[in-house]
């Protein structure tokens, strides 16, 4: 296969590194797509935003595979939250960019997060964590086949 971006391989030989990138860059891209269709705009720091959540999405997936996808999402949802918190306070409040304020809203921490976008947060975290489920089941069985294979030889 040709190499379209040589520091990235397209194939199932990607380092934990190259997995990292890729999935960083697909957060960022996915997260500052949903900010578009929701708010119209997005921020630079929002798309960073994404990708940090997606990595962490993706290690609660990976260290809680065996818990419910409910409380899954929960812990994803919870995380986010605190991302957003934590990005909010410095660029909104700190640097006073003011990319986004959610004072109007009820019971908002500091104007930066509040439980209405922490359900709708959920609400995306559920299908993101069923399909990281089956992403992951999938490649268990690879890696189980790859062993089984490597041991008869």
């Amino acid at each position: 296969m040709k190499k379209i971006f040589p520091a990235v391989r397209f194939d199932k030989k990607q380092t934990e590194t190259e997995k990292h990138i890729l999935i960083f860059l697909f957060g960022g891209i996915g997260y500052g797509l949903i900010e578009v269709m929701w708010r119209g705009r997005t921020h630079p720091s929002m798309v960073v935003t994404g990708g940090l959540c997606l990595l962490i999405v993706r290690m609660i997936n990976r260290r809680f595979f065996t818990v419910s996808i409910i409380k899954r999402s929960l812990m994803c949802t919870a995380s986010i939250t605190a991302i957003e918190f934590v990005v909010g306070c410095v660029v909104n409040i700190w640097l006073g960019l003011g990319v986004w304020d959610y004072s109007d809203l009820k019971m908002n921490l500091l104007g930066q997060v509040c439980p209405l976008y922490s359900a709708l947060w959920f609400c995306i975290c559920v299908p993101l964590v069923f399909v990281m489920s089956l992403i992951i089941r999938k490649n268990e069985i690879v890696a189980e086949n790859n062993t089984v294979r490597a041991k008869k030889q």
